[in-house]
């Protein structure tokens, strides 16, 4: 009897492992759905972005192209917003890991500027209406967008500031600069000379020659070299008046 107990306490375990399995693979194959989904609403609500450059789509109108009701779209976004929130996140996630990548290998801070200046070119050229309505979204100052993209824009400044320090070390930019400073003023200078060049002629953009001119502004400055004032006993040089 003993044996005999032992042996059916070995198959009920067996059957309890299995009816384990069964339902650990459910729920498994439903979390793999119910995140094909997401991708596809998200998916759908980018092409909607894309054609309008602007965030001003409707739930009604996404569920339409993901061929649902809206009380389905509902059960797995609260609103746009939320939509909008992380598809702006994906996109924005998408171009920090290519500034990351575009210094990874650059041998001197000069390159990694510049390779930085291509990177930012290429991701707003590839981001189109979207980079334009990310734009539009921060302009207007919307809270929850910032709150939503807040840690990317101080890696992408983090970024900015590492070479920049770089480039001190290597002589290449003043000792004097600021670099935290500076990584803020180069970052807008990408970002809204990008946008504003977009919104103007897309088709026509030459990404080579404006990010010449962007490698140039961030190593070079907007300011004319300072002019030695030979009456201040001081030696200290004078902007020209």
């Amino acid at each position: 009897m003993p044996a005999a107990n032992a042996d059916v306490s070995a198959d009920a375990a067996e059957l309890l492992e299995i009816a384990k399995e069964k339902v650990v693979g459910r729920k498994v194959s439903k979390t793999r759905k119910s995140a094909e989904t997401r991708e596809r609403i998200l998916a759908a609500a980018s092409e909607l972005i894309d054609e309008r450059g602007a965030v001003d789509f409707q739930m009604a109108e996404v569920a339409r192209r993901c061929k649902m009701s809206k009380g389905s779209l509902y059960y797995y976004f609260a609103d746009r917003e939320e939509i909008v929130q992380e598809i702006f996140s994906e996109a924005i996630d998408h171009f920090v890991s290519s500034l990351e990548g575009a210094v990874a290998g650059a041998r001197s801070s000069s390159e990694a500027l510049h390779d930085l200046c291509v990177a930012f070119s290429d991701c707003v050229r590839e981001g189109g209406p979207l980079t334009l309505a990310i734009a539009v979204e921060l302009i207007q100052g919307r809270s929850s967008m910032l709150d939503t993209i807040e840690d990317r824009f101080y890696r992408i400044g983090h970024i900015i500031e590492v070479q920049l320090e770089r480039a001190k070390q290597e002589g290449v930019v003043r000792k004097d600069l600021d670099c935290s400073v500076a990584a803020s003023c180069v970052c807008g200078a990408f970002f809204f000379s990008l946008v504003e060049a977009m919104a103007h002629d897309r088709d026509n953009l030459d990404a080579d020659d404006l990010t010449d001119k962007l490698v140039s502004i961030v190593m070079n400055g907007v300011g004319v070299a300072p002019v030695a004032d030979s009456s201040s006993s001081s030696g200290r040089a004078s902007l020209p008046q």
